[in-house]
């Protein structure tokens, strides 16, 4: 029976697990919020780094699944989507597969037809990597974290954040689940942030303010879950959109985001300016508790994941020296 939906199959997988009682609380499982996320960063520069992607119902992205399914089916064929070799017309979109600009431009635009027909939410996050290397990870601190060490992190954070607390404004009152494509370097430090993110935005919130928040994100294979295709064309496309708006002349939206950026939408575009007041927060901790307990070792920025992550242990070992006093009013 499970065949009989074709490329939906791995949509209801999803939300087929979860016992009667928990299906009650949360109403009919199958209309719950599921959010599909990718990312895109700017190469080899890396100017821009975008987290986006689009939020429906499980039973709608399981009709989407189907749609996209035979989309791909039309000839020329595609195995998959991906934004970044339909832009070269190379590997699935290569001339030897009979692609031309013509019919890779007409292609996109029936995907975005699809996205528009079946999305509830479009959702992105952005920002300049410039930006957060100078005024975020390149900090000295007594304790790293995964939020101040990797801009995924860091954007992974304000789309949680802004979905929970604004996504009532768009008509989703209750939680959302995210669901992002595999990212062999970032899934583990998610797990292990999640429950302090939780704590965070518990913490934070006003009590008269309700907060919609899902389970711990997981991450799929792109390729099997249509969604994340999807997802790829948008983070894509609103990356280059930045991109060729960072001098001083305005281009406007090309006709695929123009499509994509009529469905409503939440988003978060971090500023220079909001890097520069979280950097002072960081910094004024970080001179307090120096003050206070000269014996703290400073730990910079690494290069690559396993030495950030050996980083953030180093950082953790330290914070279980230093009097509990002493850290009061540290960021999170």
């Amino acid at each position: 029976m499970l065949c009989s939906w074709g490329a939906a199959a791995h949509i209801l997988r999803l939300v087929s697990g979860l016992p009667t009682p928990k299906r009650e609380r949360r109403r009919i499982v199958i209309l719950q919020p599921q959010a599909f996320i990718d990312d895109s960063v700017s190469q080899p520069a890396q100017t821009y780094f975008v987290l986006a992607g689009f939020v429906s119902s499980a039973a709608r992205w399981a009709e989407f699944s189907n749609e996209w399914q035979a989309a791909l089916d039309l000839e020329p064929k595609l195995d998959y989507f991906k934004m970044n070799e339909a832009n070269v017309l190379q590997k699935q979109f290569s001339t030897e597969r009979g692609w031309t600009e013509a019919k890779r431009d007409d292609r996109v635009i029936a995907f975005t037809r699809i996205i528009k027909k079946c999305a509830l939410i479009r959702i992105h996050a952005s920002i300049k990597c410039a930006d957060f290397a100078a005024y975020i990870s390149e900090i000295p601190v007594p304790q790293r974290k995964s939020v101040s060490d990797n801009p995924y992190i860091y954007l992974f954070t304000k789309l949680i954040a802004a979905m929970a607390v604004r996504s009532t404004l768009v008509g989703i009152n209750e939680p959302c689940d995210f669901i992002f494509d595999e990212q062999s370097h970032v899934s583990d430090e998610i797990a292990a942030y999640w429950p302090d993110l939780k704590a965070l935005l518990e913490t934070r919130r006003r009590p008269d303010f309700p907060l919609f928040l899902g389970e711990r994100p997981n991450f799929q294979n792109d390729k099997d879950f249509k969604p994340l295709q999807a997802a790829d064309l948008f983070a894509n496309q609103y990356r280059y959109h930045l991109e060729r708006n960072s001098g001083r002349i305005l281009v406007p939206p090309n006709r695929a985001l123009r499509q994509l950026l009529t469905i409503p939408g939440i988003n978060h575009d971090s500023t220079a300016e909001e890097l520069a007041r979280l950097r002072e927060h960081l910094v004024q901790f970080r001179d307090e508790l120096l003050a206070r307990y000269p014996a703290a070792e400073l730990i910079g920025y690494a290069d690559t994941p396993r030495e950030r992550r050996l980083n953030r242990e180093r950082g953790r070992r330290q914070a279980k020296k230093i009097p509990p006093s002493l850290k009061k009013g540290q960021p999170s």
